[in-house]
């Protein structure tokens, strides 16, 4: 497959007792301090914390991709946390490789009305997905794409 690199799970999820989560990007290493004797910056990455019923979501994308390797974790029966904060929130969890993300990314940039602000360190410019982004752009939309540098 011409994206079989993109099969790779560098998902960083934790949820602690269903009430709190976070999802990110954050490596735990020395080396993304970068070395200013050598010129290289330190790295930049993007994390988000969460509260209430999205935590849940964030614990199904973890049970899913510990089943995928071996034996299921049970499931907790345990309340939905209550609603905290103003921000609707819907945690969307895809497995690596698999078509259907381009196609939400295009859905996604189609509906924005306002702004669309993405952060992918693996951005993959296939047609319909840059033509979605251009459309927005040409509708008012406010599309900003932060992607690594060519190093």
């Amino acid at each position: 497959s011409p994206l079989g690199w993109v099969g790779r799970d560098h998902r960083k999820l934790l949820a602690v007792d269903g009430r709190v989560g976070s999802v990110s990007g954050v490596c735990v290493s020395a080396k993304w301090l970068g070395d200013a004797a050598h010129g290289v910056a330190p790295w930049r990455d993007s994390g988000l914390l969460i509260e209430g019923p999205a935590v849940r979501s964030i614990e199904a994308a973890f049970r899913d991709s510990w089943g995928g390797l071996g034996d299921p974790l049970p499931f907790d029966p345990a309340p939905e946390p209550a609603a905290c904060g103003e921000v609707a929130l819907r945690i969307i969890a895809t497995q690596p490789a698999h078509g259907a993300m381009f196609r939400l990314d295009s859905l996604i940039a189609g509906m924005a009305t306002e702004s669309l602000w993405i952060s992918d360190a693996y951005f993959v410019g296939i047609p319909t997905y840059v033509q979605a982004l251009a459309a927005a752009v040409t509708d008012g939309v406010d599309v900003r794409l932060l992607v690594p540098g060519s190093n």
